[in-house]
């Protein structure tokens, strides 16, 4: 079903732009249904639930100036994760996650703490890099397996994953420079 659903995409994409860099992109977007283990709508629901999440954090005032709070959801499960100045700004990022239409959980992983600096957000963000790159690359699991994410050296995992997947994943990333501690937040096929 998904083999002909992918081909009528690619399909209109030609007929109704003519265009390579659309084909292309339908063609990687299409790939990615195809080895995510979510359904397309699952895919959906998630990227739209982390945009409202983040959407409604940082366009509360108070929110925006004391927190630097990012949000991450995989199959209706949303992992909050940054800094607050507070308790308080914490707990109101997590209620606000809450409200948000078709979330099922929140984990909470924010720390209190000053707001990172660029450079930090950089580190985390080249630590992301090459965390997928040993993921995908060296180990051979697909893109869709697994979202990462890393904050000040904190490599969270999550994805739908069997067990065995799930140990060599953790225990390599483990090993990698820069990592300092791995969480996941798996859900497990087997």
């Amino acid at each position: 079903m998904k083999n002909k659903y992918i081909f009528s995409i690619l399909a209109l994409s030609v007929m109704l732009t003519g265009c390579a860099p659309a084909v292309m992109a339908t063609a990687t977007t299409a790939g990615a249904v195809v080895t995510d283990p979510r359904s397309t709508s699952q895919m959906f629901d998630d990227s739209e639930i982390s945009h409202q999440v983040n959407t409604a954090i940082t366009s509360n005032a108070a929110l925006a100036e004391n927190t630097k709070i990012t949000a991450t959801t995989y199959n209706g499960q949303v992992l909050l994760t940054g800094e607050a100045f507070n308790d308080q700004y914490r707990n109101q990022a997590v209620a606000l996650a809450k409200t948000i239409p078709g979330v099922k959980v929140v984990y909470d992983d924010v720390v209190l703490a000053p707001l990172g600096t660029m450079s930090q957000y950089s580190n985390d963000t080249w630590l992301t890099t090459k965390v997928k790159a040993k993921l995908y690359a060296k180990l051979g699991f697909s893109s869709n397996d697994f979202k990462v994410v890393s904050e000040k050296g904190t490599v969270y995992l999550l994805g739908k994953v069997n067990h065995t997947q799930a140990k060599l994943a953790v225990d390599e990333v483990k090993k990698m420079d820069g990592v300092k501690q791995v969480k996941t937040f798996f859900q497990y096929t087997d």
